[in-house]
């Protein structure tokens, strides 16, 4: 018989680290990640473009890369007025970059987006820049042309 509280620590473990990037790997995590938040949030598409292998990406960092996908979407979902979402997992002769990409309806953000907004973003999107950076990453955030948001987070491998 499975105690209480050893249901609630499974529960826990699950939550730090997702079982199916264990069992399946961290590009099937993702796509799934990518429907989940499509399905939650009906006004946005995510597009992805996975063209990583799974053994591109070092154990260590796939559930960095999980978690970072993790809170833009939801910041995105919270703060930005998007449509679609672009994501990118790629990895070259030296490096693994993840790309996130959003298109704003909201006509607010396009006039600054060449503007020094950086502060305000990287407050928003605080929990990705450290996640990237504690773990030996380079990130970047910034507005693009249309307002909406193109972060950039690269690991030398």
């Amino acid at each position: 018989m499975v105690s209480t509280s050893s249901m609630a620590l499974c529960s826990s473990a699950t939550r730090l680290r997702p079982a199916s990037l264990d069992e399946r790997g961290l590009l099937p995590t993702i796509e799934w990640l990518c429907r989940d938040f499509e399905g939650r949030n009906p006004p946005i598409t995510v597009d992805e473009e996975l063209s990583a292998a799974e053994n591109d990406v070092p154990a260590q960092l796939k559930i960095i890369i999980y978690r970072i996908i993790e809170s833009v979407f939801a910041g995105i979902a919270r703060h930005e007025n998007s449509d679609e979402i672009r994501l990118a997992l790629r990895r070259d002769s030296n490096a693994v970059t993840l790309a996130i990409d959003d298109t704003s309806r909201d006509s607010r953000y396009a006039p600054t987006a060449g503007h020094d907004v950086e502060a305000e973003l990287h407050l928003r999107f605080g929990e990705a820049q450290e996640r990237t950076t504690l773990s030996g990453g380079q990130f970047t955030i910034a507005r693009n042309e249309a307002g909406g948001i193109r972060l950039r987070a690269s690991w030398m491998v």
